[in-house]
């Protein structure tokens, strides 16, 4: 390639000064077919050329490509928006644990709440939940097994908010210090309660949660009682 581009090189030259055999300025001779087909091959594309520049659209697609895929890359991962969700909403929920602390009013302790929650749906979970109250007094320990759903506030600014609610059946076991000395029972039990709770993460929420809790059967001289979770801390996997 490079010996037909010096034919051509060499042509044109001969061309211009007159001095190509049998051909003079004025000459209107027909020029050889070996100098028409150097200056037709010359005047070819370059094959490997026409590969290179065929490519270039390609890589310069492929960069495209690599650009406008980047922001959804694992660096988006870091993004406040992934901690919080579209606008402050939790990840898929499936499992959770909360812990609470508090009070309980008649007997009046002082209150240590577990839960546990298996999710079979995105704002309704299944599972136990145990509450402690203890004092100088007085002592129960309340196992049941609670529906708990959680909704989402579609309301700009507050959707980390969940307003929550529970139902809940099982058994209480009381020992109290009566006008007739220590006494202890059991009882069937069954609560409702509301309560609220702040995403700050995706996993990770601060709350709190006020039981209302009724044993139609009297324990202890008993229909009801009242806790209340000041403070919950929900972590959910």
């Amino acid at each position: 390639m490079t010996s037909l581009r010096i034919v051509m090189v060499v042509s044109v030259v001969l061309l211009t000064f007159g001095l190509y055999p049998g051909l003079g300025r004025g000459d209107e001779t027909e020029m050889p077919a070996e100098g028409a087909a150097a200056l037709e091959i010359a005047a070819a594309p370059d094959s490997a050329s026409v590969g290179l520049n065929a490519s270039l659209p390609t890589l310069s697609l492929s960069a495209g490509a690599l650009s406008q895929a980047s922001p959804a890359g694992p660096l988006s991962a870091l993004e406040p928006s992934s901690l919080f969700g579209a606008a402050g909403t939790p990840a898929q929920r499936s499992l959770g644990v909360k812990a609470g602390l508090g009070f309980s009013l008649d007997p009046n302790t002082f209150l240590l709440g577990f839960q546990a929650d298996f999710f079979v749906h995105q704002n309704v979970a299944v599972g136990p939940l145990l509450q402690v109250g203890v004092s100088g007094d007085d002592f129960f320990i309340a196992p049941t097994l609670n529906i708990e759903a959680i909704f989402d506030l579609p309301v700009d600014g507050f959707e980390a908010f969940k307003p929550v609610f529970q139902f809940g059946l099982g058994m209480v076991y009381m020992d109290r210090d009566t006008v007739r000395g220590q006494k202890d029972e059991v009882g069937f039990l069954l609560n409702f309660g509301i309560g609220v709770e702040y995403f700050f993460a995706e996993y990770f929420a601060v709350g709190t949660l006020a039981l209302f809790n009724i044993m139609p059967d009297e324990v202890i001289d008993e229909h009801f009682f009242f806790t209340w979770e000041v403070l919950t801390f929900r972590f959910q996997f």
